[in-house]
């Protein structure tokens, strides 16, 4: 019998846009090394107390855009200037994403990551440096002279998935109700929806088990930092003590709606507020070895993955974890949807419900009617707020 799982520590949280207000900025170039610049380049400035997967689950906090065609160079190598304005005080890391197919935004819920193909870097402060540098900016500051390097690529795809239900409806969840398992199916997507170079948006899948690594799964890294051949601990120590490790995906659930039930009198919930929670990937079912991943450093794909919900959430608010709510609690959001997402180690998430349920399909192996759909969570008295 699985046991309940009483854990909860963080969530993905999506991109937002830029904020002009602010008065810090950085400025410097993008150096390149390849034949071409084949997409427009994205700045993406991210808070150090706020990073984003895998060290974190944070958001851009402000981003910048190069158009390809401002890279010039020659012998293989590019550069082109950026400037990114609008950041308040702090410390920041600056990453940089080539876009080569066209298809990213960070204001998108199905475009905000990285697809096959498409190429990264940041600003490092040393040459063979391991970890990105940082930029603190204060007072109205303007940090100059702040060169970024594109180092890595994307050589799988997006985990782009949809939740599966049973024959006789949709997969909910009952609050209250104890531990549910929640099933994940890979889906290619092949949507009529136009990118930036005016082609649709379409990510090649699921995953077929041969060469052609762009296509569509969900992709099992399983850590060893302390290099003992086993799968380390889960980092969330609560996680942990369920005897969980840092297996990847991490697999999300968020609600950022209205309160439920204020038209029962219920204050409504200052700006800024939601919940989070994550699931445990189960991986003793999906007939993987944890182990043997995390020694090998290998990593396998899977075209459906089982997670596990807990009947908690941690509550947000103004982006800081205030503390748990539970079920039998007023404020825990019930009869109500919530949307899941699944975060592989290269950040490359997919999140429902999303865009690509306003747009048609271009195969008949694509239904977009189910990117519409997350889960909801349910009284366990229908009656109940």
């Amino acid at each position: 019998m699985l046991i309940l799982l009483t854990l909860l520590a963080c969530d993905y949280q999506a991109p937002v846009a830029a904020n002009e207000a602010m008065l810090n900025g950085i400025s410097g170039v993008v150096t390149y090394g390849g034949q071409s610049i084949d997409g427009p380049v994205h700045v993406l400035v991210y808070d150090v107390d706020n990073p984003p997967i895998p060290e974190g689950t944070g958001a851009p906090l402000t981003f910048a855009s190069i158009d390809p065609a401002d890279f010039t160079g020659e012998n293989g190598v590019w550069s082109a200037p950026y400037g990114v304005t609008g950041i308040p005080d702090g410390e920041y890391y600056v990453r940089v994403l080539v876009d080569n197919d066209w298809d990213f935004s960070p204001l998108a819920t199905a475009a905000t990551a990285a697809s096959c193909g498409d190429e990264a870097g940041g600003y490092i402060t040393d040459i063979g440096a391991t970890q990105l540098g940082t930029v603190e900016l204060f007072g109205g500051e303007h940090a100059r002279n702040i060169t970024l390097t594109v180092n890595r690529d994307y050589p799988r795809e997006r985990a782009a998935f949809e939740i599966a239900h049973p024959d006789d409806g949709q997969y909910t969840i009952t609050a209250g109700g104890g531990q549910s398992i929640m099933t994940l199916q890979s889906v290619g997507i092949y949507s009529d929806l136009l990118v930036g170079d005016g082609t649709p948006f379409t990510l090649e899948g699921p995953y077929d088990g041969g060469d052609d690594l762009c296509q569509t799964g969900f992709v099992i890294n399983a850590i060893d930092a302390d290099g003992d051949g086993l799968a380390d601990p889960h980092p969330n120590p609560v996680i942990a003590d369920f005897g969980y490790a840092d297996v990847w995906p991490r697999v999300y659930m968020r609600y950022n709606g209205p309160q439920p039930g204020n038209e029962e009198g219920l204050e409504p919930w200052p700006e800024g507020t939601y919940f989070a929670t994550e699931l445990p990937l189960l991986i003793s079912f999906l007939g993987v070895d944890q182990d043997e991943i995390a020694a090998s450093g290998e990593e396998v794909v899977l075209t459906e993955i089982l997670a596990g919900w807990a009947d908690l959430a941690l509550l947000y608010e103004d982006g800081q974890p205030v503390g748990y709510v539970y079920p039998d609690e007023a404020d825990f959001p019930k009869d109500v949807q919530w949307e899941v997402t699944v975060a592989p180690y290269s950040g490359q998430v997919w999140t429902v419900p999303n865009e690509m349920a306003d747009y048609g399909s271009l195969s008949d192996d694509f239904d977009p009617a189910p990117q519409a759909i997350g889960v909801p969570v349910l009284s366990a008295d229908p009656g109940e707020g």
